[in-house]
């Protein structure tokens, strides 16, 4: 830590109090947002780089490459509401900080935790096989090489030090109107960024509560009809659990209808209250992390820079 305060004295500071054409000329001035944009920063598979926060030297080495940007507000508005949701979803490797001078990096942490990069090739294949309900809400979110892909023209379209921060934040407004697209967000087509992120994690968190009313109007009808078989007909309590069980089979089918419709598969086709569940723990742990049940790792530092 002392080496990096040393040179960031030493010599960023002291360029960055020089003319706005000496801090263009610091050799690696715009070559850190080129790495990041170009690196393969998370493998599939690999835990999430930016659950925890990172520890403050790293941050200062980040600085120490990063050029100095003025991100419009609406850019900051939509970084911060980014933070916001990220929270919720126990994601700690994002610092308001990183709103104000970094907002593209916040867009990325964002758009590549809602990806299938969680998952190895291997594990997804077996998700596939298995069929369970969360997965195949989870496969609504985009691949790892959609994400990717999203980072790569950024990387050659101007030359070193010439990309501005709407170039930056470009392919990250992209990458949210594909999200909001898979997850057939209401209104997705006007608003602000912010207003998009925003409503982003209301759907994912409306499908959570809509899968979870699911389960328990599965499980409940369970109960009824294993009850129902030991109550002989002309038992006036009959009638009464039938009756029970056809509102209860009604409502499950409102919400296979409406499942269906965001999956884009006919209601038959999906599971059952037996396979909701992944016998992945990582991705129940995913899914209830996404629609605001519990699960997430505690706040810890370690994340990238």
């Amino acid at each position: 830590k002392n080496a990096v305060d040393e040179l960031k004295r030493a010599v960023v500071d002291e360029l960055l109090r020089g003319s706005s054409d000496a801090a263009r000329s610091f050799p690696w001035a715009g070559m850190y947002e080129e790495w990041f944009f170009e690196a393969d920063l998370w493998k599939s598979g690999d835990p999430f780089p930016w659950n925890d926060a990172a520890p403050k030297g790293c941050r200062e080495v980040a600085k120490l490459f990063a050029r100095r940007w003025n991100p419009s507000q609406d850019i900051q508005d939509a970084a911060e509401e980014m933070k916001r949701q990220l929270a919720r979803w126990k994601v700690w490797g994002i610092d308001d900080e990183d709103v104000v001078l970094r907002p593209w990096f916040v867009g990325r942490c964002f758009l590549e935790f809602l990806s299938q990069k969680h998952f190895s090739e291997q594990e997804q294949k077996e998700l596939d096989a298995e069929g369970s309900l969360y997965w195949l809400l989870l496969k609504r979110l985009p691949s790892g090489e959609e994400v990717q892909r999203l980072w790569e023209p950024l990387a050659d379209s101007k030359a070193p030090g010439e990309l501005t921060s709407d170039d930056l934040w470009s392919p990250v407004r992209k990458g949210l109107m594909n999200l909001a697209e898979k997850l057939q967000v209401e209104g997705r087509a006007w608003g602000s960024d912010a207003a998009l992120v925003q409503k982003i994690g209301n759907a994912l968190r409306h499908i959570g509560q809509r899968t979870t009313e699911k389960a328990r109007y599965e499980q409940e009808a369970e109960r009824l009809d294993a009850n129902l078989r030991k109550v002989k007909v002309g038992n006036p309590d009959r009638q009464q659990m039938l009756e029970k069980l056809t509102e209860i089979e009604r409502e499950v089918g409102a919400i296979n209808g409406w499942l269906a419709q965001r999956l884009r598969c006919p209601p038959d086709e999906l599971p059952n209250n037996t396979t909701i569940e992944s016998k992945n723990e990582r991705c129940n742990e995913l899914w209830k992390r996404l629609t605001g049940e519990n699960g997430g790792p505690r706040r810890q530092e370690k994340a990238r820079p």
